[in-house]
């Protein structure tokens, strides 16, 4: 017979396990290239704990009679992805693309979701207890945490590159950890690209910590932003430069100045332009390699696009998405319908760029090709109606946010939000966790405040 007393212990320990399985897919938020059984290159570990921690947690709720907030940003998200199933099912059949795609394309969603709402809810469960500062302080925390091996990783691996450590070092390295790239930094990750999205996600991370008075966090900050530089990925710099943008657009929106937002804008572009002329003469003190040949053998856009497949597809494949919007306006192609289609805009817009390797091989295989942007994806995708579903859910999740707007250290929090929504600027899958990570953080802000919250 359980007495009071035994089953409150009971309990506890249930949740204190529940915790842990969430506090360890944060700890492998890093780790998205380790070979296991995701059907996918982007295979994010931590999805399997998020899982489980969202099963146990479902499981603990409905025998306590744990109750959980549903906000209406929640709502919406829960109506995009059965519109999506219904509608890409049905689109399917009518324009007959391989089903493979569209089941490749739950299977992103899915991941991304079940990190979404395994985040809502742990995050909801540290705001009942936790002012504006304590929230961000925790949650950082744990994220600053996560990426202490990556960093570790990162100079082994930028010392291999550009160092004198042996390259056995690097094998080992992308042995372990799945890495793609023999000649480029990856460290924990598949490429030296999604190298540069988490250094940028992480150092928005450890500058927010850093300013907080945290020294241990400085020298964090500073690896990260340098492993980003190291990584020489010309994805990475363009998404940072757009995250950046999107940050001074919104940080002078919410001052309420728009000359201020204006002035601010252009500083900032000035300062692209700038950072762009350092980093070709960064390179320029590099060895000679693929990469900074491209950079420093750039005299123009048009040039550019028509001799680098890389840049065509960063750039060119997010219009084809729109095209595809423009063309089938109301209900999109259905998911997974991009690899199908965009054989066709190649043909019909760029006919010289199927004489780029990696487009040639999109076009004749027809399941490889990837949107590039996740956000004109769901608009091509989609349509008009998933479009819609899909960008209120974010705007609810960031309005929901809007508390922190009286936090004073609300503009590194905005900065490291505009980083890591930037992100998807060139990336497509539904499953990039550091996408629904920061979704979730804004969707869950306490609404009690201390002396400390207010500016």
């Amino acid at each position: 017979m359980y007495t009071e007393t035994s089953l409150g212990l009971e309990r506890t320990a249930q949740r204190r396990f529940i915790d842990l399985l969430f506090r360890l897919g944060i700890f492998l938020l890093p780790y998205d290239a380790i070979r296991h059984i995701l059907p996918s290159t982007y295979r994010p570990i931590s999805v399997y704990f998020f899982f489980l921690y969202l099963l146990f947690f479902i499981l603990y709720a409905f025998r306590s009679r744990t109750k959980v907030k549903v906000h209406v940003a929640t709502l919406y998200l829960v109506l995009f992805i059965g519109y999506n199933i219904v509608s890409s099912l049905i689109l399917n059949l009518v324009y007959q693309y391989d089903i493979a795609l569209y089941w490749e394309s739950l299977t992103t969603l899915a991941i991304g979701v079940i990190t979404f709402f395994s985040c809502s809810i742990a995050f909801s469960q540290i705001a009942e207890r936790r002012n504006v500062t304590e929230y961000c302080d925790e949650i950082f925390g744990l994220i600053g945490t996560a990426y202490v091996i990556p960093l570790v990783v990162g100079v082994i691996d930028a010392l291999v590159i550009y160092g004198p450590l042996p390259m056995a070092i690097k094998n080992v390295i992308t042995l372990i950890f799945g890495g793609n790239q023999a000649t480029r930094m990856t460290g924990v990750t598949f490429e030296a690209s999604w190298l540069s999205m988490h250094m940028a996600f992480a150092f928005g991370v450890y500058l927010y910590l850093a300013v907080r008075n945290k020294k241990k966090y400085k020298i964090r900050c500073i690896l990260s932003a340098l492993l980003f530089f190291l990584s020489a990925s010309l994805q990475g710099i363009l998404t940072v430069i757009l995250g950046v943008i999107l940050f001074g657009l919104v940080y002078g929106y919410v001052q309420g100045k728009f000359l201020k937002m204006l002035r601010m804008f252009i500083l900032i572009v000035l300062g692209s332009v700038i950072l762009f002329f350092l980093f070709r003469w960064f390179l320029s003190l590099l060895p000679t390699s693929y990469f900074t040949t491209r950079i420093l053998n750039f005299t123009s856009i048009d040039q550019l696009l028509k001799t680098d497949g890389s840049t065509f597809l960063r750039t060119q494949y997010p219009i084809i998405g729109l095209l595809m919007f423009r063309d089938h306006f109301l209900f999109g192609m259905g998911g997974g319908s991009f690899a199908y289609a965009m054989g066709d805009y190649i043909q019909q817009y760029y006919p010289w760029a199927s004489s780029f390797p990696e487009v040639a091989l999109h076009m004749s295989t027809r399941n490889t090709a990837s949107a590039v942007s996740l956000y004109t994806r769901v608009l091509g995708e989609n349509g008009l109606i998933g479009g819609i579903l899909f960008y209120t859910f974010i705007g609810k999740a960031l309005a929901a946010g809007k508390r922190i707007l009286q936090f004073p250290y609300v503009k590194y929090v905005l900065f490291w939000l505009c980083i890591s929504l930037g992100q998807v600027f060139q990336f497509s899958s539904y499953a990039l966790t550091l996408f629904w990570v920061p979704l979730a953080f804004m969707l869950n802000l306490p609404t009690s405040t201390s002396k400390e919250d207010a500016v």
